[in-house]
């Protein structure tokens, strides 16, 4: 019986799916938008409400969020925890555009981070994993900015 060493196009063939795998789990989930038409006659009143509404939801106000710029981004929430993959942070962003006749489309998204670090409760060793949007928190701010918007 003779014992052949495998052969590189044999080597190659079995790494392939492992490689294609390896790269698949590192890419970040998809964002996940939603696009709501709002009835309000200024953007700047718009923008008020919208950062009110980040306020009332305990984000921190984020850099660049200037009436001009047509959006806004949230800081991070932080939601620690002394627990492994229990310690979480959020971040909302709000784009706006004016329609026409008085509307505004919005689209809104709040992304999610856990933290995977042993230590959660020791900031100097978070290590944030992005893990998708979290649908729920971008509920409960759309619904927030058409409540202040409501007649």
């Amino acid at each position: 019986m003779m014992i052949t060493s495998p052969t590189p196009k044999l080597f190659g063939s079995c790494l392939l799916p492992l490689f294609l795998l390896l790269g698949a789990c590192n890419t970040p989930p998809p964002e996940q938008w939603t696009s709501v038409s709002l009835e309000v006659s200024n953007s700047k009143v718009l923008h008020e409400v919208i950062m009110m509404s980040m306020a009332d939801l305990d984000y921190p106000m984020g850099p660049g969020t200037a009436p001009g710029n047509h959006e806004v981004a949230s800081g991070w929430f932080e939601s620690r925890s002394p627990f492994y993959g229990r310690g979480f942070r959020l971040r909302a962003f709000v784009k706006y555009s004016y329609t026409g006749l008085g509307e505004h489309l919005l689209e809104c998204r709040v992304e999610k981070e856990v933290n995977e670090s042993h230590q959660g409760l020791d900031s100097s060793r978070d290590e944030w994993k992005r893990v998708g949007d979290d649908n729920t928190r971008r509920g409960h701010l759309l619904a927030k900015i058409k409540a202040y918007l409501a007649p």
